[in-house]
C-alpha cells in the first residue's frame, strides 16, 4: 500500500473483521489504468504518480456480505480526486451550465412529493443535503418554500452553493440541528465509513421521523 491510501481492517457496513479478496489488480496497469483514464479524462485527468505500486482489492464481508474496496483514498488523494481528477471547471462548464428544465422539473416533482408526505407547510419544514454537490436539490427545495442546510466536500461547489445563497453547515455542526428530512443522493457509496455516517446523521432527524 503506498502513502496515499489507507487500509481499512473491517467491513464498513456491519464492523465485521474478516473479508474475502475476491479482485486485486493494479491501478497503474490496465484494466484499471484503462478505465481511469476514460472515465477521468474528459473531466480532468488522472495523476498516476499518486496510484504508484497500488492494488484495487475488492473484499465481500463474510458477516453481511457487502462487497467493498479494502484500501481508499487518504484525505489528500480524496481532494485530488474531487477538485482535480474531478476538474469544477470543466465540469461545471460540460454538464452543470447546461442543466435544462427537465432535470429541474425531476428534482421539483421529488422535493413536492416529500414536502406532502409531512402534510405541512414547506417552511416548517427543515431539510439538509448531505453532500449537495452544486446545491441543485436545495435550491429547489429552497424555492418551494422549505429551509434548507447543504454539506459538500469540495470547497468549489461549496462556494458556488453560498453564491446561490444556500446556507452551509459543517459536518460537526449538525448534530446543533434536527431536520425534517435529509437527501443523501449518491452519497453513502462514496463515503470511507459510512455506517458512522448514517449513525451521526439519524441523530440529526426530529423525533418519530
Amino acid at each position: 500500500m503506498n502513502n496515499y491510501f489507507k487500509n481499512r481492517t473491517y467491513c464498513p457496513c456491519c464492523g465485521y473483521s474478516n473479508g474475502n479478496e475476491i479482485y486485486r489488480a493494479l491501478y497503474n496497469e490496465p484494466p484499471i489504468s484503462d478505465y481511469l483514464e476514460r472515465f477521468y479524462s474528459p473531466q480532468g485527468g488522472v495523476e498516476f504518480e499518486y496510484l504508484h505500486n497500488q492494488d484495487y482489492i475488492v473484499c465481500e464481508c463474510i458477516q453481511c456480505g457487502l462487497v467493498y474496496q479494502k484500501e481508499i483514498p487518504d484525505d489528500l488523494l480524496m481532494h485530488k480526486l474531487y477538485d482535480k481528477w474531478i476538474d469544477p471547471d470543466i465540469v461545471f462548464e460540460k454538464i452543470e451550465k447546461n442543466r435544462g428544465v427537465g432535470y429541474f422539473s425531476s428534482i421539483s416533482s421529488e422535493v413536492i412529493r416529500i414536502i406532502r408526505q409531512f402534510n405541512s407547510l414547506p417552511n416548517h419544514l427543515d431539510f439538509l443535503d448531505y453532500s449537495m454537490g452544486w446545491g441543485h436539490w436545495c435550491r429547489v427545495a429552497q424555492s418551494l418554500g422549505c429551509n434548507v442546510h447543504g454539506t459538500e466536500f469540495s470547497s468549489t461547489r461549496l462556494d458556488h452553493a453560498k453564491q446561490n445563497g444556500i446556507k452551509i453547515i459543517g459536518y460537526d455542526e449538525l448534530l446543533d440541528q434536527r431536520y425534517d428530512f435529509i437527501n443523501t443522493e449518491q452519497v453513502f457509496e462514496h463515503l470511507p465509513e459510512p455506517k458512522k455516517v448514517l449513525l451521526h446523521l439519524k441523530k440529526c432527524l426530529k423525533p418519530n421521523q
